[in-house]
């Protein structure tokens, strides 16, 4: 079965917000990051409960699973999504050094 990946909002702005940051640094790198990013988000079609639960999960009180991307270990960011019918929904893209979410910054709401 496939899946039909949906970026939020929310999602969008998290991932523009780093795309923004590294651009100002590395504008050919930020491109990279944003290409390689969603071709990471295009797996989640096929098997998307391969992904961890995120921690999350257990804050929000319904499954929120997580899709790392990155090349190096403190570069890596946490995709968090969930899946409903037969979509993906991303949530919300962050860096793993940052803290777990709360409920209201995943909103079941995908217009977040």
């Amino acid at each position: 079965m496939a899946f039909r990946v949906e970026v939020t909002a929310r999602a969008q702005a998290d991932i523009l917000e780093v795309f923004d940051w590294i651009r100002e640094q590395a504008p050919a790198a930020a491109h990279a990051w944003y290409l390689g990013l969603f071709e990471k988000l295009s797996t989640l079609a096929v098997n998307p409960k391969r992904c961890s639960r995120a921690p999350e999960s257990d804050i929000v009180g319904r499954e929120i699973r997580q899709l790392y991307y990155g090349k190096r270990s403190h570069d890596w960011f946490r995709a968090l999504f969930d899946i409903k019918d037969e979509s993906v929904r991303v949530l919300r893209v962050r860096r793993c050094s940052q803290r777990e979410l709360p409920p209201k910054d995943l909103s079941d709401d995908v217009d977040g």
